[in-house]
Order: C-alpha cells, then structure tokens, then sequence
C-alpha cells in the first residue's frame, strides 16, 4: 500500500493495519447508502487500492426518495467502474408485520442482505461506513441504558457475522473530516433528511441535542473522549474474555456449557469473570442481555434461589436452580403425555428422537458385560424378563419405578427433584415400559426390572439418538 500525504487516507490505514481488518489489494464488499460516511468509505477503499465492490439496500421509504439514493449509488459504482450490488425491501410494513421497530427491523433487513451478497460473491469481508462520531454516540447510549464492560467497547473495528467478516475502517475519523475530504475532492453525496429529524429515533436525539449539549457547556472534545474510552475498553475486554477462557477450562465450564452447571464451579470464578460468563450464557440461550438481568443473575439468583426455583430470562427461557447445578431451558408449550410403540427389532421415531432397538445374546456383550457397555443414551435388558411390548412415552401423574441401586420404588417426579432435572424439561424426557412398568428414564437411570444379571441368556439393546443426528 503506497503512503500517502493525505491525512484522512493514513487515519484509515492506520486502522486497517492495526486491526488487521484487509490484507493488500483485498476484496471487499462496501455497503453505501448514498451518504457522505459510506460514500466516504467507497472512495477512501478505492484510493488505497482496494478491489472494491458496493452493496445498497433500498428501504422503500421517504416518499420515493430512498429509490433515488439506489439510482445514485448505481451511479457511483459505474463512475468507479466496481461491482454493484442491489437489494431492497418495504422495511416498514415488515417491521409493523414483525411487530418491531423500524430502526431494529430496517438493521436486520440490511445485515441479512449484506449476508446474501458476500454469499453469493464469494466475498467473506464486509465495511461498513461507522465512524468516531457514531462510535461516541453508541457508547453515551449504552452508558445511559445501562452496560458493563464489554458495552463499553462500543462497535467493534472487526466482528464476525456467521462466516462474514464485519469491518469498521473509519472509526477513527470525524464526520465533518469525512464530509469536508469529499468536498475537497469535488465528490458530492445524497442527504437523508431522516439523519436530521430528532424525533425519527433516540440515536438522533442524542446525536442533534444531547452530544451538541455536552461539547458545549462540559467537554469540547467529547466525541474523542468517548471514542477513546472505548478503544481503551476493547483492550481490556481481551484480557479479561482470554481470562475467563482460561478459568472456565480449568473448572470445567467451556467452551460448551454442561446441561447442569456445578454452581461450586461458578463460585470459583473471579465476579468480574463470573459477570462475562452470565453475559456469555444469555447471548448464547437468546436471553436478555442487561446490567439488571446480570445483577438479578449474580446477586439474586446464585445466592438466594431455592432448589426448583426458576427465573425467567426472557427470550422464552428459563434459568432453573437445582441440587447444586443451574441451567438453563427453553420454555415450551406443555404437550399431553406421549406414547409410541416400537418396533422390535428396528428404528422409531418418536418424542423427537429415534430409538433403535436389536436382539443379541449376552454372550455378544464385550469385556467388563452391561455395566461397562451401557451409557445414558443405550441400555441392554433381560429379554426373558420383559413383560410385554415395549412403548416410549413421556411421564404421567402418579409414575413410579424401581432405579437401579435403590431399594424400593421411587416417584419419578421425587427423582426428577433429586437429580435436578429443570422442570420445563421433565415432560420431554423418554420413559422406555413394557406391560406399563417403567425400564428405563432415558439418559438417566434403568429400572431393575428387566435388568441383565448373570444368568440373562438374550438381550434386548436400546439405542437413542436425537431426531436428524
């Protein structure tokens, strides 16, 4: 990349370098929308000798207008000679179908767009026109909807969306150096009129009233400060997210979260660290992510939740608390108890699995006989002592069974509580019968009815997987 003595050129391949966000002559994909920063974006790509292509997403809003800034965009893409990319949707009347916001909706239609581009071309990098000013705004938002630190942090320079790489390059550069670099060079741009509305979104407000307010009678520089505070933040971030992939391999808490959670575990960790683990868990489950729900999670519910107690998360999700574990569940319409013959030998679908079962001779077994060839999700029983055809059904009131290496019967539902199985979860579990006894509480524990000893002669083998593995 050759230098430059253009300032605003060196600013943005100073971002570029630093966040390893291209590499020489890359291909990268544009979104413009007709504006000064992502017109701006387009021209600076171009300059530093990118291969440059422009995707523009129409909105159908503005009367008409938001037509007329795709013909300009079309238009820039021609005069630069690059690829251009066109999309388009009524972001209005989806959002209103959607019940959402248009801001929120009109952000999903662009990402989802902007995917399918860099699927159908191939190119897996994506710019995006941010810059300071945009940055300083969305971390005094989240400062004033409350966040920790990785809110803090702000946009990101690189993100990754699925496969598709999200990058920044400008967010080191002011509006007004955007807006005064295009007029410089004779490049002229389209203005939406919404930008300026204050009432069209809080963003606006803040950007047309409450940032202008605080440059004014608190810090004149309150743009770079914010902007700053965020560079910082992501510093910090790292260190701490490369803390806690450490500490949660050592206790055994990642990369994957175990269905049960030993709170033990979490214990262990530092609260700074444990805070990222919540936020961490609720992205992951699709949870409300917020500084309360973070402080309700850390202080309310590990501290003073009662075993069976549950917590709504949001996002039809539930935090449960049992013996000495947490976890998390997806809240489900319950469904009547279930009840599937199966075949004998062969393959069942049911209860959103597939239960396979054969016939052998326990000689077949290998060394160390049932105990060592069974596993929570395949069991052996006497053939000879199997009652009747065999079934696959959920629970039903007043259930009871005989658990191996218990004297006695037990409720199923007392040893649902005793193992802590989340509520929610209990009317999905398989219960293998035959002539109406219980054999077998998948992925738990067998029966000791039906049970191999060593007398058993022939087998029955059940194997269960989940339904398209």
């Amino acid at each position: 990349m050759k230098h430059s003595h253009d300032r605003l050129l060196n600013t943005v391949r100073g971002v570029i370098m630093r966040n390893a966000l291209l590499e020489p002559k890359q291909r990268v994909i544009a979104a413009v929308s007709g504006g000064a920063d992502s017109s701006a974006l387009l021209h600076i790509l171009a300059r530093l000798e990118y291969r440059v292509e422009v995707a523009h997403f129409d909105h159908h809003t503005r009367q008409g207008e938001s037509t007329r800034d795709a013909e300009f965009v079309r238009d820039m893409a021609t005069r630069l000679g690059v690829p251009f990319h066109a999309g388009g949707a009524d972001v209005a009347a989806e959002a209103r179908a959607a019940g959402r916001s248009f801001e929120d909706h009109a952000r999903r239609a662009r990402y989802a767009f902007l995917r399918q581009v860099s699927e159908e071309t191939g190119c897996r990098t994506v710019a995006l026109g941010h810059h300071l000013d945009d940055q300083a705004e969305t971390v005094l938002m989240r400062v004033l909807r409350g966040t920790a630190g990785r809110g803090l942090a702000g946009m990101l320079p690189l993100r990754m969306e699925g496969v598709v790489r999200i990058i920044r390059p400008l967010l080191e550069c002011h509006h007004h150096e955007l807006c005064h670099w295009l007029e410089k060079r004779g490049i002229v741009w389209r203005e939406d009129a919404s930008n300026a509305d204050p009432e069209q979104a809080r963003r606006n407000r803040i950007r047309h009233e409450l940032m202008p307010e605080l440059a004014r009678d608190y810090n004149p520089v309150i743009r770079d400060t914010l902007a700053g505070l965020a560079r910082a933040q992501r510093y910090d971030n790292a260190l701490l997210e490369e803390l806690l992939d450490r500490e949660c391999a050592r206790l055994g808490l990642g990369p994957e979260t175990p269905e049960q959670v030993p709170i033990a575990a979490l214990e262990r960790l530092h609260p700074a660290l444990r805070r990222r683990w919540w936020v961490r868990q609720f992205e992951r489950v699709g949870g409300t992510v917020s500084w309360a729900h973070i402080d309700s999670a850390e202080f309310g519910f590990l501290r003073n939740a009662k075993v069976g107690d549950n917590w709504d998360i949001g996002g039809g999700n539930l935090l449960y608390r049992g013996r000495g574990a947490i976890s998390f569940t997806h809240l489900q319409p319950k469904r009547p108890p279930e009840d599937q013959a199966l075949a004998v030998p062969g393959e069942t679908a049911a209860l959103d699995h597939v239960f396979c079962v054969t016939l052998k001779s326990a000689a077949a077994l290998p060394p160390g006989g049932a105990k060592a060839w069974c596993t929570p999700l395949r069991q052996v029983f006497d053939a000879a002592r199997v009652s009747g055809p065999l079934h696959m059904r959920t629970r039903r009131p007043g259930d009871r069974f005989r658990p191996l290496g218990l004297n006695g019967t037990k409720k199923l539902q007392d040893y649902f509580v005793d193992r802590g199985v989340p509520e929610p979860l209990r009317d999905k579990v398989p219960l293998l019968t035959a002539g109406g006894t219980i054999l077998w509480v998948v992925g738990h524990v067998p029966s000791v009815d039906a049970a191999v000893t060593d007398e058993t002669e022939n087998l029955i083998e059940v194997e269960v997987r989940h339904a398209g593995e």
